[in-house]
């Protein structure tokens, strides 16, 4: 499906309506979304997969981390932010920020 990224997207979208409860299968979408073009339908369905997931900080990470390699920096930052608010003790989530900030060229925003 990969060298088919069109058929794999539908193929997961039909997974998705078969398993609404398996939010992998959200992510995995995303990814062939991003291999058709279509980063911005990418990132709906990453914030679709945070919203169904457990909420955990991998969560957040993960999701983060996939917006900034598909270059939708805005939408990696806000969920970053959200990162920090949900879990404002945890210093993985801060260190994190901090170098996608720093990555991004943002540092002024710290």
């Amino acid at each position: 499906m990969l060298d088919r990224p069109g058929e794999g997207a539908e193929r997961m979208k039909s997974l998705i309506e078969l398993n609404p409860a398996d939010t992998e299968l959200v992510f995995e979408l995303a990814q062939f979304q991003e291999l058709c073009g279509d980063v911005e339908g990418a990132g709906d369905s990453l914030e679709k997969f945070l919203e169904k997931s457990d909420g955990t900080e991998y969560s957040y990470l993960r999701v983060a981390r996939q917006l900034q390699r598909y270059l939708l920096v805005e939408r990696a930052e806000a969920v970053f932010e959200k990162l920090n608010t949900a879990f404002p003790e945890r210093p993985g989530a801060k260190e994190s920020y901090a170098t996608f900030l720093y990555e991004t060229e943002r540092k002024g925003r710290l």
